[in-house]
């Protein structure tokens, strides 16, 4: 559980803390199955957005999620993690906005994840996949912006890689 600096307000609510998965999943409220495999049909049933959302961990050594809030009305969230089917380095991060933004980062490393990018309202229809989403590499991959309408409960945001 994780909070934060500022009220965020994504599809209409408004939050003031974010529950951070080490599986790189970014929920509004808290899971009923924290620990759930990505895909497309748990994401659409969760109020949350995916960076990165793999089978990767942080539980090895160096590994570990980072928050920044140096930057006033941002919250940058980055996960430096493992790919538990080869061992490689996953570096991702998530960056909210107070201006009800956010983005998607990618650093080195990020091969063969198999991994579900996109956002949900959790209500089993309003979730919207990033065309990067399933792509075999995100190593250094563009960042992925995302501008959410102010109010609107199930509005699709634009996307912008």
């Amino acid at each position: 559980e994780l909070d934060l600096p500022f009220a965020f307000t994504f599809y209409g609510q408004t939050y003031q803390k974010v529950f951070v998965s080490p599986r790189g999943i970014v929920d509004f409220v808290a899971p009923a199955n924290a620990d759930a495999l990505a895909s497309t049909s748990e994401l659409a049933n969760r109020v949350a957005v995916a960076p990165c959302w793999s089978n990767v961990n942080t539980n090895a050594i160096g590994n570990d999620i980072f928050v920044d809030t140096a930057t006033s009305g941002q919250i940058t969230i980055r996960w430096a993690a493992t790919n538990t089917a080869d061992g490689s380095a996953a570096t991702f991060g998530l960056t909210l906005l107070q201006a009800d933004h956010l983005r998607f980062d990618y650093g080195a490393g990020n091969p063969d994840l198999s991994t579900i990018i996109g956002l949900s309202t959790g209500d089993g229809s309003h979730s919207l996949l990033a065309a990067a989403s399933g792509q075999a590499s995100l190593n250094h991959a563009n960042s992925i912006q995302i501008a959410l309408t102010p109010g609107a409960a199930a509005a699709t945001p634009a996307i912008a890689a």
